[in-house]
């Protein structure tokens, strides 16, 4: 989770590099933020991986099952949608894999940050769900930001437009801090326990 997190800094790094650079033309349309961005995503996802072994059991088969089968889900969603998209007009001029890569975004964001959550409250874990918690507002960024990118912006009103703009510039800095805070509660939890006031221990009579 950690490795992941720190590729996506390497990603925003990486962004504020290619904002300088290209601040008077066009970016290049697969960038190397997208490859750490992507990365991130990969490491994270294995983070994920392992917290389902935790909670079926390292050497039992269905935790491998479900794993590969939440990814495929989200493969086949983002290709869905990418071939809606293209149909709709929506990113004209783009090659399919880079606009496959556009929607992936979005998708994994809801695809990890909602799996995660759904197991820590299916098996009584919300303590363990909650870093994961920016991702899904990350997704609600990240869905804006493809959908202006793809030109969805180009059918709707005006004052829709601004609308969505505000929720992706609360949304994105929003998950970073709701992330940061759920780590910075684990830590205080992992090193003073009880006394941190963050772990409600359950007293038996």
């Amino acid at each position: 989770f950690a490795i992941g997190l720190w590729l996506w800094v390497a990603g925003e790094v990486s962004g504020m590099v290619y904002d300088a650079i290209y601040w008077d033309r066009t970016y290049t349309d697969f960038r190397v933020v997208d490859l750490l961005w992507l990365s991130g995503y990969i490491f994270l996802g294995l983070s994920l991986y392992y917290q389902v072994r935790s909670v079926y059991g390292g050497k039992n088969k269905k935790q491998r099952r479900l794993y590969l089968g939440i990814v495929a889900v989200a493969l086949l969603i983002a290709a869905g949608l990418t071939n809606l998209a293209e149909k709709s007009g929506l990113g004209e001029g783009y090659a399919w894999i880079i606009l496959f890569i556009t929607v992936l975004y979005p998708v994994f964001d809801l695809t990890e940050g909602g799996t995660a959550i759904w197991l820590s409250f299916l098996f009584g874990r919300g303590q363990w769900s909650r870093p994961w918690w920016g991702l899904i507002l990350f997704a609600m960024a990240d869905g804006i930001e493809t959908f202006y990118w793809l030109g969805g912006y180009d059918y709707i009103p005006v004052m829709v437009q601004d609308v969505l703009n505000f929720i992706a510039v609360a949304a994105y800095p929003a998950g970073y801090m709701v992330a940061g805070l759920a780590l910075l509660s684990s830590y205080f939890i992992l090193r003073y326990g009880e006394d941190s006031g963050l772990w409600k221990v359950k007293k038996h009579l």
